[in-house]
């Protein structure tokens, strides 16, 4: 670093008298009144000043435009999200609609599989489904061990079971369908509920939606909601990558 006696503070004091300032080691002096109007003796002009604070702002500026342009926000990736618009319980046991949105650019076709999982938080199970209404449905066999996922195809084709491709429920990008759930048969007194369900789905782009559905198409995914209450928003979201849809 160059000594004091070194440095060239021409370009400097116009700044530091601009805000106040003086260089260390100047005595503090009126200026001549010449001076206020000529340059050449080291005035310190307002209008001097100004240019160089407007490029300094100006700098500032273009580093913080292009340091946003490096960091764009993160893109959410296509989805199938589902919330619980509507719950109540009553002696008989609890309704539930789901509303399911598909925020991608592609066509989801769903097929609700297998009994859904509801208990409320005293540990009440509710076993008897009355009803799940709205989008495609397959209880599939009930046995044990569990085999509902011949309903689509695993491990084997069973036509007995079998629920058909071109039976799943369609949601087009950016529409959504409503499920309403009626469960019956348990609960323990509790004040809120979990609700899980199977989902097998597939993701088609709207070039491909002549093309005749295979197996090899079908993703599945599972929705799951917990501590659900009467006028609380309770969600859930199924992601998929686009890349790999065929």
């Amino acid at each position: 670093m160059s000594k004091e006696g070194n440095f060239n503070w021409q370009g400097v004091e116009p700044i530091l008298c601009g805000l106040g300032l003086r260089r260390p080691g100047s005595a503090r002096r009126e200026a001549p009144k010449s001076a206020l109007t000529d340059p050449r003796r080291g005035a310190c002009r307002s209008d001097t000043i100004s240019r160089m604070m407007a490029k300094i702002l100006a700098s500032c500026l273009l580093l913080a435009a292009t340091a946003a342009g490096q960091n764009p926000p993160a893109k959410k990736r296509p989805s199938l999200d589902a919330e619980i618009t509507a719950l109540n319980h009553d002696a008989f046991g609890v309704n539930i609609a789901v509303k399911l949105t598909n925020n991608s650019e592609a066509h989801v076709f769903i097929l609700l599989f297998g009994e859904p999982s509801a208990f409320d938080d005293a540990g009440g199970h509710y076993s008897i489904i009355s009803g799940v209404t709205g989008a495609a449905y397959c209880p599939g066999p009930q046995t044990n061990p569990p085999s509902f996922r011949l309903c689509v195809g695993k491990p084997r084709v069973d036509n007995q079971y079998f629920f058909p491709l071109d039976g799943y429920t369609e949601i087009e990008p950016g529409q959504a369908a409503i499920v309403h759930y009626i469960l019956r048969g348990g609960g323990a007194g509790g004040k809120k509920y979990q609700l899980a369900q199977e989902v097998a789905y597939r993701v088609v782009q709207e070039a491909d939606l002549g093309k005749p559905p295979d197996l090899k198409s079908v993703h599945f995914g599972s929705l799951r909601f917990n501590d659900a209450a009467p006028g609380e928003l309770v969600t859930s979201s199924i992601t998929f990558d686009m890349s790999s849809v065929k």
